[in-house]
């Protein structure tokens, strides 16, 4: 129980559902990409993300609605996105987003100290709603410790980027931290 305190002090964010309306704690809906389109591969949803690039601000989802920050940025040649969340703040986060042959794949460094991985469900995602499931990690037990399971950044019509973070723990989900966020500088 002392990492889940500790990790929604460390994210500030308020457990909150998808969009959905869905009770604290669901997991966000697993609906797939429409029948009529073509599923989404790695390297397509790599250059989504690589036009990130820049600054976002925005505030967490919940009745908090604390401020909330990332950084993107490309670096390796093109290869990788670097998301840095939170930055300069005691609970500073970097999510690496890269291929890995043809397969998109994901590493979170947590402020809980552990590092969850996380692949690219294609199945799951079109071009602007990516999805990432669970896929390993290190620092941690998945049976019993606090750890990101699952990722989804929805891009809205207005420019928006919606992230949501699906978290486990004990074994079973736990809750999702989401955050909204607008583009504030290139």
């Amino acid at each position: 129980m002392h990492r889940l305190g500790s990790l929604t002090i460390l994210f500030t964010f308020s457990a909150v559902a998808a969009f959905a309306g869905a009770p604290a704690g669901s997991a966000p809906a697993a609906t797939a990409a429409p029948a009529a389109a073509a599923v989404l591969d790695g390297k397509t949803a790599l250059e989504r993300l690589k036009a990130l690039a820049g600054t976002w601000e925005g505030t967490i989802v919940g009745p908090e609605k604390a401020p909330a920050k990332s950084i993107f940025s490309v670096t390796a040649g093109g290869t990788a996105v670097v998301e840095k969340m939170f930055p300069d703040t005691p609970h500073e986060m970097v999510t690496v987003y890269f291929l890995e042959g043809a397969a998109l794949r994901v590493t979170h460094y947590c402020s809980a100290g552990n590092q969850p991985h996380m692949r690219f469900d294609a199945r799951a995602s079109t071009a602007d709603d990516l999805r990432f499931a669970f896929d390993g990690g290190t620092g941690f037990d998945p049976k019993k410790d606090l750890h990101v399971h699952a990722a989804r950044l929805t891009f809205s019509p207005d420019g928006a980027l919606t992230e949501e973070w699906e978290f486990h723990n004990e074994g079973g989900k736990n809750g999702i931290h989401a955050m909204t966020l607008t583009r504030a500088a290139s």
